[in-house]
């Protein structure tokens, strides 16, 4: 949604002369609303109506076709938010971190170790895991990228801690995946709805003690990347 947002404000940015255009139209339109009478005034307020409707719909996508992958992204995020919501106050849950390769889109601490949660939201052709990735259409997501995400969170809390913990790869799949399940060299498949209850069917690998310690080492990675952010 960061991203979105981001590249929403640089697209009305560029646009600014065509947005100028259009509220001079909009203004002119209010005052034949005022000003004429009968099917003139009519033909204003019709005209009003669908330009500040195209005006909200052109808002609402970013003002750029390329701009919705990002938005469809931001709304595959909010899902896992929510399923990730039914861990309860024993589980520890980061989301959207910034790293130098980009983000971590939710880090989860909890007794059955450290997860990190990588959202996809694919609905335009049915989901697929097989061998080491992740395909939809002509959409190919490689297991390494995930991978390559955890490995680096586990250098990020050890950075904190001194000791590099074992970071599951995890991958949040929203849209149409007949699989439900799926695990291949070190990363696991989900669907969306099912990620709270996986977690909590895994087995206790951490003491109360460390499990303190890395949602600690997490939360400060956090603070940290929302510090550097909003410089």
């Amino acid at each position: 949604m960061r991203m979105f947002r981001r590249r929403r404000r640089e697209v009305f940015r560029e646009q600014l002369r065509d947005l100028l255009i259009l509220g001079g139209l909009e203004a002119a339109l209010v005052v034949g609303v005022v000003v004429l009478h009968g099917i003139g005034a009519l033909f204003c307020a019709w005209a009003l109506g669908a330009l500040t409707a195209f005006a909200f719909l052109g808002w609402y996508i970013g003002g750029d076709v390329f701009s919705l992958p990002w938005m469809w992204g931001s709304l595959g995020e909010q899902a896992t938010g929510e399923e990730l919501e039914k861990l309860g106050s024993v589980w520890f849950v980061a989301h959207d971190i910034e790293n130098s390769h980009g983000n971590w889109d939710h880090v989860v601490v909890g007794p059955g170790g450290v997860f990190l949660v990588d959202t996809k939201n694919l609905q335009r052709a049915t989901v697929t895991a097989a061998g080491d990735g992740l395909s939809s259409g002509r959409t190919r997501l490689a297991g390494g990228s995930f991978r390559g995400g955890a490995v680096g969170l586990g250098e990020a809390i050890a950075a904190q801690t001194g000791s590099r913990p074992w970071v599951q790869a995890v991958v949040a799949v929203w849209g149409k995946f007949p699989q439900k399940h799926h695990e291949h060299d070190k990363v696991v498949y989900l669907a969306g709805d099912q990620l709270a209850a996986w977690l909590q069917q895994q087995p206790r690998r951490l003491t109360e003690q460390q499990q303190s310690n890395l949602a600690e080492a997490v939360r400060q990675i956090a603070d940290a990347s929302t510090a550097s952010a909003s410089i």
